[in-house]
């Protein structure tokens, strides 16, 4: 089952070069970690069996987050932008590894020809997918992930619940994500990340957790006791079966 990619967008695709498009830069470190895990996930024996990837490595792309606390210039046309770029190269598809980006993929579609990955809908089918016996999720993210609780409408339409974890954990999680944007990630980020899940699991009894940030993706170790779902790992693993399909 490919739920984040209907029947006309495939349509669109298959007329189109098999070639992946990778809308990054948000941030780059996590544009690299996404990279590597296409690479680790196809299933290759010689170098020709790999994929044909066009990465717009975009670091430019105004901040996400300080357009919707402060207004700032808005990071839409230069998403557009590259996305067009890709689109001329061409692409069959644009994969777009950072979650609070999400938020502008409706009007990306809105003004090209071929699909953009939203990774928050391929994340939450995999939720549901995964482990259908969670019912009460949490969703570890940036501030547009947490303020507008963008996973809440995915994740109710399976009857999942999205609980709201509180601004004290919040700012844990933030901090969390700006140090591993500008440090290499390493095993005091991963206690720091277990830290956390063990703080869903016994205040709010949460059942599985969303890593909604793709920096997450650059930390070493991401398990527990508890079912933890990689937003970035998701959505590599959506874009190499639609390419591969």
């Amino acid at each position: 089952m490919l739920p984040a990619l209907g029947k006309g967008h495939r349509a669109k695709m298959a007329a189109k070069s098999r070639v992946i498009g990778v809308l990054g830069g948000m941030g780059p470190h996590a544009t690299a970690a996404f990279y590597q895990t296409l690479l680790d996930l196809t299933p290759a024996k010689k170098d020709r069996d790999h994929l044909r990837i066009i990465v717009d490595n975009n670091p430019h792309i105004p901040s996400r987050t300080r357009h919707f606390l402060y207004g700032e210039e808005s990071p839409f046309p230069g998403m557009l932008e590259c996305c067009k770029k890709l689109e001329r190269y061409p692409v069959g598809l644009v994969a777009l590894p950072c979650n609070s980006a999400a938020v502008f993929v409706p009007r990306l579609h809105a003004q090209l020809g071929i699909p953009v990955l939203n990774i928050i809908d391929v994340t939450a089918n995999a939720v549901t997918r995964n482990h259908p016996e969670a019912s009460r999720v949490a969703a570890l993210g940036g501030y547009i992930t947490y303020k507008y609780q963008t996973y809440r409408p995915f994740l109710q339409a399976h009857g999942v619940d999205l609980f709201v974890h509180g601004a004290e954990i919040q700012a844990d999680v933030e901090k969390l994500i700006e140090t591993l944007k500008l440090a290499k990630a390493d095993e005091a980020h991963s206690r720091a990340l277990m830290q956390l899940f063990s703080r869903m699991r016994t205040q709010f009894e949460a059942q599985a957790i969303v890593l909604a940030c793709t920096e997450f993706r650059c930390l070493p170790a991401k398990v527990g006791d508890i079912p933890v779902i990689d937003s970035s790992l998701e959505l590599a693993r959506y874009t190499v079966r639609i390419a591969m399909s």
